[in-house]
């Protein structure tokens, strides 16, 4: 158990001058506060408790709700309901008041709600809507994007507390289709759609080559976009685009890709999915297998590559690959992305080919069954909320959108190091090595949406939640990190299974999350010593002349719990050797507490050393 002292190092005590009685006495009084609630008094149990349910996320009006924590827990307290805290709700976080005096916190990854124009949350609603202007915005998001009505102004509009950030199409725009998140400029070129979505973070352009013709168009061989002035672009080694104005990153996007439209097939028995050798026969298409749309690449998806340039007079140019234009083997539709992001949600993915790729809003993880590469997911956590406190219980929720297995196979949760790259782009497969990285939790799950499990399966929520966990993120509260990071992996600690096909699995990006509950340290406000003594360490360390002496402390608690004090007696560089435990009392109030010694506890020259800790807990234990 670790502790911050509040009186001052523990040692020796300089022998003192008799006192009364002929015997001498020395008594080093020192004061350990522990960060801490009522468990740190008794030893915590190996296994976790199960994590109270989260936070309220949508405004309601049955959920009560309060602008601060402190009036948050004692508005918990009196109605036994929990009770949101307005003041901690943000685009990514929710936090809500416990009847029993603790706090739980909801931390996303994405944006999951923004302010209406009269300031109220409501959940992200990306559906497009016409504007006054005419243009289309969404109707909930935390990202001021416009997108043209048609015509010849911009085609993409994204407005910020500095200056916007505009990209226009070179020619006129054709009046778009307009449906759920998604604006269609139809024949941008012959045979050749522009499609614009919302995301949760920004926006995506995406070029849909329909046939060969088309991609035959030296048109779209190399594309170029208009960027407003004021906003200077550079390329990132990673392939990504930063767009910065006034010295502030504006926006970033993630390398760019393409893909075709090619389903996904399965061999025959015995065939090598990597090189198609095995035996002979035709591969199977599977039907139900997720197919490519402007959003992301289907299952079975050829990818490649796509090169962006920055050109003079603030241009952006697209560069698509020629092999995959001039492709025998390809599916056409193909698409050509980048997406943006405006603001700082943190995803990102590794796979063992370092190859980028669109991964349409989910996360993978496992092996793909279209060409046996590997992959693992990350995710990044603000831990702004939980800083400095006492970390009761923590879990991870990631909702599964497909396995490729019918039954439930297993995934595990690793703490890694931070995401260094643009949200949802690629880390070099290196860099994050797992499971040499610090073992959470796993768990099992299947959602098959294939169709070939007799039904489409439903989304499914895995929770990971052992004490390694929350022991972990306590340590991570304590130490005040500012991001916490994990990673899926389909490997279990020894490395084993990550090549097993039936733990293929998509994840959504917008639904994981991580759920604390926590309460705050109490805290020694005043402090006090019967007899009256100084506070004083070393040499200095007063004497007191009683062999039954009192240490008192006043202590408060930040949420308004009773608290209890743990008195400590022990050898000044030695061993425990008794305690006394005082309270429950109200926040605020004195506690006192005192052992007198006991025989045999003085030294060979009649001087007695002796020290004390005061051991904290709140919430009312």
């Amino acid at each position: 158990m670790r502790r911050r002292s509040v009186w001052g190092p523990v040692s020796r005590i300089p022998r003192l001058s008799r006192g009364p009685g002929g015997r001498a006495l020395a008594i080093g009084l020192s004061v350990v506060l522990t960060a801490t609630i009522a468990d740190w008094v008794a030893t915590p149990p190996a296994q976790a408790a199960p994590p109270p349910a989260r936070a309220e996320a949508s405004a309601t009006s049955e959920v009560l709700e309060r602008p601060d924590e402190a009036a948050a827990v004692t508005t918990a307290r009196l109605t036994g309901k929990k009770v949101r805290i307005g003041g901690m709700t943000s685009e990514t976080t929710t936090a809500a008041a416990n009847p029993d005096g603790t706090v739980s916190v909801e931390t996303a990854v994405e944006p999951q709600r923004a302010r209406d124009a009269d300031g109220v949350w409501k959940d992200i609603d990306l559906t497009l809507r016409a504007g006054p202007d005419g243009r289309f915005i969404p109707a909930v998001s935390v990202v001021d994007v416009y997108f043209s009505a048609g015509g010849t102004g911009p085609l993409v509009e994204v407005a910020g507390s500095g200056r916007p950030l505009t990209m226009s199409w070179p020619g006129k725009l054709p009046t778009p289709t307009v449906q759920g998140d998604s604006a269609t400029y139809p024949e941008v070129f012959p045979g050749v759609d522009l499609v614009m979505r919302a995301t949760t973070t920004g926006f995506t352009h995406v070029l849909v080559i329909k046939t060969a013709q088309a991609a035959a168009n030296p048109a779209v061989r190399t594309v170029e976009l208009i960027v407003g002035a004021g906003v200077e672009l550079s390329e990132l080694a990673d392939g990504s685009v930063r767009a910065m104005a006034g010295g502030q990153v504006v926006a970033r996007s993630r390398p760019a890709v393409m893909w075709d439209s090619s389903p996904l097939t399965l061999w025959p028995e015995g065939s090598d999915v990597m090189t198609g050798s095995g035996p002979v026969g035709e591969a199977v298409v599977v039907a139900g297998a997720a197919q490519s749309t402007p959003e992301g690449p289907g299952d079975g998806a050829r990818v490649g590559d796509v090169q962006t340039r920055v050109a003079g007079a603030g241009g952006l140019e697209l560069i698509p690959d020629p092999s995959m234009l001039d492709g025998e083997d390809v599916s056409f539709p193909l698409f050509v992305d980048p997406s943006w992001s405006v603001i700082a949600a943190k995803w990102a993915y590794a796979n063992s080919i370092n190859s980028n790729w669109d991964l349409g809003g989910k996360t993978w993880v496992g092996m793909n069954p279209y060409d046996g590469t590997l992959y693992r997911s990350f995710f990044e956590f603000d831990m702004t909320t939980i800083k400095g406190k006492y970390v009761q219980s923590a879990s991870v929720e990631a909702t599964l959108y497909h396995s490729w297995s019918c039954s439930p196979t297993w995934v595990h949760l690793y703490r890694t190091s931070n995401i260094t790259v643009a949200s949802g782009a690629r880390m070099s497969w290196s860099t994050r090595p797992l499971p040499s990285a610090t073992w959470l939790d796993s768990a099992e799950g299947n959602a098959n949406k294939s169709g070939g499990c007799g039904a489409n399966q439903p989304d499914m929520v895995m929770q990971f939640s052992r004490a390694e966990l929350t022991n972990d993120v306590r340590q991570a509260a304590e130490n005040n990190w500012s991001l916490y990071t994990v990673g899926l992996c389909a490997c279990n600690p020894q490395g084993q299974f990550e090549t097993a096909q039936d733990r293929w699995k998509k994840f959504y990006t917008n639904k994981t999350k991580l759920v604390v509950t926590y309460t705050s340290k109490p805290t020694v406000t005043a402090r006090a010593t019967v007899p009256s003594t100084a506070c004083v360490s070393g040499g200095g360390r007063p004497y007191i002349n009683t062999a039954t002496p009192q240490l008192r402390a006043q202590i408060t608690d930040p949420e308004g719990a009773q608290v209890r004090a743990k008195f400590e007696w022990w050898v000044t560089g030695g061993s425990l050797i008794a305690g006394t435990t005082v309270g429950p009392g109200a926040s605020g109030s004195w506690l006192a507490g005192g052992i007198g010694f006991m025989a045999g506890d003085v030294g060979a020259s009649g001087d007695i050393y002796r020290g004390w800790h005061l051991l904290l807990a709140g919430a009312g234990q």
